[in-house]
């Protein structure tokens, strides 16, 4: 059993290992390709996330299906790493860029439900959910230092080190002995699920705060901090990974404090960082200040997930129904993403980046108001006009 929680860290520590995430941006820049080519091939990645896990929501039926289904992932991502690292066109890039989201997509949001299937009755999932998700930030931060540090010596090699990883992820995860539950398999054509107005909230919450924070992270930062502030290409991911260790210090205590303090409180803290960061972004041509708001704003990505799909689980402790609302989550994040990096490529090139990130803020914060109204407000006065209503007849 401990064998199988072994693999299945090892497992997440691979597949986070995205050498070539933080130059990204500057290895499509750097090709030759204006700002705005470059946020569609970023965007296309979404997209293609979005198709993924339409795929692993059809076929995958049993813990063991989702097995298979995770290594099918690992092996596109590295194919679609392969096509990036011998790109020299912009369709080649393209081919790369669809294949690592369709890939992406395919392991999204069902690895939890292989770590509920491994674990004894005795066990925590909770702790076990929560301490594998640290050690993703912890790969991910370690992998960006390495990865920015080595492409300043060789642009091949980050991509070379990420395919690796890949393989390595792929090996982990058929390692893992999973039984085959019939029984899931028997039921799974009969559950028609359709979330709760809490779980859409959640999901919500989830797709948007992190479409927000890693489209900002991965399309509009690199540009920041490599055409605005200029910083050298050495130090260049270790600047971009304090997004990742402020994000692994959230995720590792949010559960923590959430113990303390009250969701609310919590929430808009963390809605609060991310907003607060964005517009630091917009005031800074400076490299302080840049260290500072990215910081913000890896503290309020950092604690996106284990909360949102914690609260989830309170709601719904089904892992069938969980696997249907991650699969949705990664849908709509993946929706949200790739609009915000088209309409944000397109505005950061027309009204220069601090105006964008101004924008960006200012979009975030009535979009989330609109959705606690819709969730908590316009539904009380729903159900008090009900009640009245009730009350004449």
């Amino acid at each position: 059993m401990r064998k199988n929680i072994f693999l299945f860290y090892l497992y997440r520590i691979f597949s986070r290992l995205y050498f070539h995430l933080p130059i990204l941006f500057v290895y499509f820049y750097v090709s030759g390709f204006t700002v705005f080519y470059v946020e569609i091939l970023l965007a296309v990645y979404g997209l293609m996330i979005m198709i993924g896990t339409g795929i692993n929501k059809v076929f995958i039926k049993t813990s063991k299906h989702r097995k298979i289904m995770i290594s099918i992932g690992e092996v596109t991502k590295a194919a679609g790493l392969f096509f990036l690292l011998i790109a020299n066109t912009f369709e080649i890039f393209l081919i790369g860029q669809i294949l690592s989201g369709i890939g992406y997509g395919l392991t999204a949001g069902i690895d939890s439900s292989i770590l509920e299937a491994i674990l004894s009755p005795k066990e925590d999932y909770k702790r076990e959910e929560s301490n594998s998700a640290s050690y993703m930030f912890i790969a991910g931060l370690i992998a960006g230092i390495v990865g920015s540090v080595f492409f300043s010596y060789n642009q091949e090699i980050p991509f070379i080190f990420s395919i690796i990883a890949s393989f390595l992820a792929f090996v982990s995860i058929l390692m893992i002995k999973v039984e085959m539950d019939e029984d899931t398999i028997q039921n799974h054509k009969d559950i028609q699920y359709k979330p709760t107005l809490k779980e859409r909230f959640w999901i919500n919450y989830y797709a948007i705060t992190r479409a927000f924070t890693l489209a900002s992270f991965v399309g509009f930062l690199p540009y920041f901090f490599f055409t605005i502030v200029k910083i050298d290409m050495y130090y260049f991911g270790a600047v971009l990974s304090l997004f990742t260790l402020s994000a692994f210090f959230s995720a590792r205590y949010i559960m923590r404090i959430n113990e303390l303090l009250q969701t609310t409180y919590l929430l808009s803290v963390t809605i609060g960082f991310l907003v607060i960061s964005m517009i630091l972004f917009s005031l800074s041509k400076n490299t302080s200040l840049g260290l500072i708001a990215i910081t913000l704003m890896g503290l309020a990505s950092g604690g996106v997930r284990p909360l949102a799909l914690i609260h989830i689980r309170t709601i719904q402790p089904s892992f069938e129904f969980q696997r249907i609302v991650s699969s949705s989550m990664e849908k709509k994040y993946g929706l949200w993403n790739s609009c915000l990096l088209l309409i944000g490529g397109y505005l950061i090139t027309i009204i220069s980046f601090p105006r964008l990130m101004i924008i960006l803020s200012g979009t975030y914060l009535t979009i989330f108001i609109i959705i606690v109204l819709r969730t908590f407000v316009f539904k009380n006065i729903r159900n008090k006009t009900n009640s009245n209503i009730s009350q004449e007849i």
